[in-house]
Formats: structure tokens, C-alpha cells, sequence
């Protein structure tokens, strides 16, 4: 049964637009962004932890494959079953002992890493915080986006998931720059009269 604030009046209104906006929003021709800023999704103020999970931003760019590996197993990366599997991420966080901690501090960077890399324009701090938050204590809507953090853009998740889906109508911000659509470049006046003359 869905929770009442979840069927308060003037919530459906905004949650339906915000589902058919999710299922809209992967029509959209890819736009290639500039690399966002990182360290909007640090928390710590801990300048060894920020500087770990900055290193490790880095490496992803570079090394992809590694991150679905991290984030699926967040909570085993000392295990040593998980480090047989997994050789070169054993390499890596071998290289790096500071990692494996500055990724304990901040549970849901990986996470938050993802949506920041989804989004079409800057994240506040407090929606950061307040998601953060959630994910804390909303365990098993932070596992299966764990597995699979693109389902926070899919409209079935978030009926399925009425507490996200009302997070994200309490924070209109996080919802409007994860799911806008990013505008196209103005075309010089010039631009249109030479593509009009050639038309005729």
C-alpha cells in the first residue's frame, strides 16, 4: 500500500511528469558534456579521503569496467574470495591502501558519481546531503542501485520505489537537472539565412 504522502494531493501531478520525463529523457540525441566537477559528491572533509576518491574519479574515466565491479561489491572489497576474482582491482586497491577506507567513509560515492555523471546541469550540496541520507537509510533502494544506479532514471522503478519517488518531489532541483533535457546550441542568425537560401 502506498504511503500517504505519496497520494497527497498536488504529489501525482508531479511525480507522473516525473516518470514520463524518465522515460523520454533516453530518447535524447547524446550530447558528449564536460567532465563534471568531481568533488560536488565528496562529503568528507577529510582531505586524504578527498583526494582517494579524486585519484580513483580518474581512473574510471580511464578504467570503466572497474567501477561496476567497485560498486557491486562495496561491501566486500577486503574480502579475500572477492580479490581472487577480481586480480586487477586486487592490483589496484594493493597500489592503493587508502582507498578501500575513503570508500567505507563514503558509502554512496559511486553512486553519487553516477548521478552526478547523469546530470545536465550542477548538483546543490544539500541535495547531495539530503540523498546521501536516504540512501542511508533507505538499504535496499541503495542495493539495487548498487547493481544498477540507471534505475534511478526508470519510471517502473520509482512506482515501484514510492519513497524515491517522493524524495525526488521533495527535491525538485535533483530531479529537474537528472532528467532535463540538455538545450540545443543557438544557431547564428547568419547560420539560418544561409540554410534557407539553399533550400530554395
Amino acid at each position: 500500500m502506498l504511503s500517504r504522502s505519496f497520494l497527497r494531493p498536488g504529489f501525482f501531478p508531479v511525480f507522473a511528469a516525473f516518470v514520463f520525463a524518465a522515460a523520454t529523457v533516453g530518447a535524447a540525441e547524446p550530447v558528449a558534456p564536460a567532465e563534471p566537477k568531481i568533488a560536488a559528491v565528496i562529503l568528507s572533509p577529510d582531505e586524504a579521503v578527498q583526494k582517494e576518491l579524486e585519484e580513483l574519479d580518474r581512473l574510471l574515466v580511464v578504467n570503466p569496467k572497474f567501477e561496476e565491479i567497485l560498486r557491486a561489491n562495496i561491501d566486500r572489497l577486503e574480502a579475500e574470495a572477492f580479490r581472487k576474482a577480481f586480480p586487477d582491482v586486487d592490483v589496484l586497491l594493493t597500489q592503493k591502501p587508502g582507498l578501500v577506507p575513503a570508500l567505507k567513509m563514503e558509502r554512496h560515492f559511486l553512486i553519487h558519481r553516477y548521478v552526478l555523471r547523469r546530470a545536465r546541469g550542477p548538483l546543490l550540496r544539500p541535495d547531495v546531503l539530503a540523498f546521501d541520507k536516504f540512501l542511508t537509510v533507505h538499504a535496499d533502494i541503495r542495493r539495487e542501485l548498487d547493481r544498477d544506479p540507471a534505475q534511478i532514471l526508470d519510471g517502473k522503478f520509482l512506482v515501484a520505489h514510492p519513497s524515491l519517488a517522493e524524495f525526488f518531489d521533495q527535491h525538485p532541483g535533483l530531479s529537474t537537472v537528472l532528467l532535463e533535457k540538455k538545450a540545443r546550441p543557438a544557431v547564428p542568425q547568419n547560420k539560418k539565412a544561409e540554410s534557407s537560401g539553399s533550400e530554395k
